[in-house]
């Protein structure tokens, strides 16, 4: 089984927050393979964190994450190109699209994304993420991709939030209209 480095729906993984609370509501991944391209959506940026800590906490947060938005995981070193850009498609939404252009099938391992023996991609299913997809299949433990086309995954993690953790869904939009502006 790969090693998951870089969860495509915690947004400051991938710029090396290690114990990220910013998460989007609803990740939605595309691969090109043709262009080598990953394209990540993720839609109504959010925080999740323990009740007793306040959302003070969580604009903390967003604020390193979007302070350190040229300052990339050393685990994406391998991608020729990253970006990231936060828009707004309706008032106290906040999301991110993040593009990275690989060289390799190889660089992709850091999101536990690979070829199998047939030559399709393949990724691990894990329940407690809920992906979902038009474009695979599901076999076992894995979701099967046709190799020499483009295809999509969601994933929806917090569908399943323990009840230990709250979800503040204003904090990160208020935050970012506020560095955005600077």
């Amino acid at each position: 089984m790969e090693v998951i480095n870089i969860v495509v729906f915690i947004t400051g993984l991938f710029f090396g927050i290690e114990s990220s609370t910013v998460i989007a509501e609803t990740t939605e991944v595309t691969i090109h393979p043709k262009e080598k391209t990953m394209v990540i959506q993720q839609k109504h940026l959010l925080a999740i964190y323990p009740k007793e800590k306040d959302d003070r906490f969580a604009e903390e947060e967003f604020t390193l994450i979007y302070n350190n938005k040229t300052d990339w995981n050393t685990h994406l070193d391998a991608f020729a190109e990253k970006s990231i850009v936060y828009f707004s498609p309706e008032n106290n939404v906040l999301n991110a699209t993040i593009t990275l252009k690989y060289n390799t099938v190889a660089d992709l391992k850091v999101f536990a994304i690979n070829t199998n023996r047939e030559g399709k991609f393949s990724i691990i299913n894990l329940p407690n993420w809920a992906l979902k997809t038009k474009d695979g299949t599901r076999n076992g433990n894995y979701w099967n991709f046709d190799a020499d086309k483009p295809f999509s995954f969601t994933y929806n993690p917090v569908e399943s939030v323990p009840e230990t953790y709250t979800i503040n869904k204003t904090t990160l939009y208020s935050t970012w209209k506020k560095l955005s502006k600077k």
